[in-house]
């Protein structure tokens, strides 16, 4: 969320659901269809993809590309998986409002619960659970989130990373960021 966000990227939010005579079993093999679908008709579609035990199954899609009309995603999704009932919109929160929305909305509630989550190679860069963790490791939670934050605006965040050696000491001196971040080639001004 945070390099769309950096990026000024267009993230939608993208609800599909599951029908009584829909095949719950199929729900994932029926979204890879329905991916494909929409990455011949509309090009990019990268996704951050929550699947919840709501009803008869239920993915809640973030998603970057382009525009996708609700009607062609009825159809579509109605033709893969036997069900119409989608919502699709424009996320137009910061990555702090979207994760309160998601955890508010469909993981607080007492009869859902969170499945399973998976996204696409290009929703973050290659690699990025590892480097994720090794900025934890290094730093501890709260710096390490910090050094992660700061790499994610970077156009790079594996040259940022490596380039500071995931060490939070190498960029403050006295809990003050002393490096300037324009120093590092591609970071937004």
């Amino acid at each position: 969320m945070n390099r769309a966000f950096y990026r000024h990227e267009r993230v939608r939010m993208l609800t599909l659901t599951s029908s009584l005579i829909s095949d719950y079993g199929k729900i994932s093999s029926n979204f890879n269809a329905f991916t494909k679908r929409v990455r011949r008709k509309f090009g990019k579609f990268e996704y951050f993809r929550l699947f919840t035990n709501e009803g008869n199954g239920v993915l809640h899609i973030l998603y970057r590309g382009s525009y996708i009309p609700h009607k062609w995603v009825k159809r579509a999704w109605n033709e893969l998986h036997s069900a119409y009932i989608v919502h699709l919109r424009e996320v137009r929160r910061g990555p702090k409002g979207i994760a309160g929305y998601i955890v508010g909305r469909y993981l607080s509630k007492h009869n859902v619960s969170w499945m399973r989550s998976s996204s696409s190679w290009g929703w973050c860069f290659k690699g990025f659970v590892g480097y994720f963790k090794e900025c934890l490791y290094r730093n501890g939670f709260h710096e390490g989130l910090y050094i992660w934050d700061l790499s994610l605006r970077y156009s790079d965040p594996i040259e940022f990373l490596k380039s500071v050696r995931f060490k939070i000491k190498n960029l403050r001196g006295g809990g003050i960021p002393t490096a300037t971040l324009s120093d590092f080639r591609g970071f937004p001004q």
